[in-house]
């Protein structure tokens, strides 16, 4: 099971993107100093009115009017924390910014499951194929949602062309940015913990990820 690129911590809010620009993220957020320079990449939409992308330190920022997305490239208990600092950083110099939610999103795909990884997606009762219009199943999405002790976890499993597809949301409510900075601490490798241990009940092992060092300390 590999490890997918739609993975982010997303703070959602009224933001106000022009102030989330590459050279102030450098040198308010990075600590970059006055004069100095580091490599910026900067990824524009075709779509009409999307946000830019901006990769600064192996980390992409992606800053629209209703949340800030923060996608890291690397998946080691190092650069999560980074990214962590870096949103509690932006929550601590904007803090009359109006924030609702912040969370983290997980996605892994396995493209060869086995029978029993797949078993789930029997599902009981399900009579749609009788209907004569109906030919070949597409895809199944089973979406699922639990209250933890600290956050609410989405869960989607989804058959697709043979792939078996799993998606994980941690979802935090807060009133305001500095409940958000309070909460943020140690989340998103604490949520990539959860992750994988629900694979595990799967036998589905992410592959490509530091798993002793991610695991050293188990969610209890």
């Amino acid at each position: 099971m590999q490890i997918s690129g739609e993975n982010s911590l997303i703070i959602v809010g009224a933001w106000n993107p022009a102030i989330l620009n590459p050279q102030w993220i450098c040198h308010e957020i990075l600590g970059l100093p006055e004069g100095e320079e580091m490599p910026i990449q900067m990824e524009f939409a075709a779509v009409p009115g999307a946000p830019p992308r901006v990769t600064i330190d192996d980390v992409t920022y992606i800053p629209a009017m209703d949340r800030l997305n923060l996608y890291p490239k690397e998946f080691s208990v190092e650069k999560l924390t980074s990214v962590e600092n870096q949103a509690s950083r932006i929550l601590e110099i904007l803090p009359h910014t109006p924030i609702q939610a912040f969370g983290q999103n997980f996605e892994f795909i396995e493209q060869e499951p086995s029978a029993d990884q797949m078993r789930i997606f029997d599902l009981q009762g399900n009579r749609i194929q009788e209907c004569e219009f109906v030919q070949d199943q597409r895809s199944v999405d089973i979406k699922q949602s639990y209250s933890l002790d600290d956050c609410i976890l989405n869960i989607n499993q989804i058959s697709q062309e043979g792939s078996l597809i799993v998606k994980f949301n941690f979802h935090y409510e807060v009133e305001n940015a500095d409940e958000a900075r309070q909460r943020l601490g140690n989340t998103f490798s604490r949520n990539l913990r959860r992750a994988i241990e629900f694979l595990e009940l799967y036998d589905a092992v992410p592959d490509g990820l530091n798993l002793a060092e991610i695991l050293e300390e188990r969610v209890g």
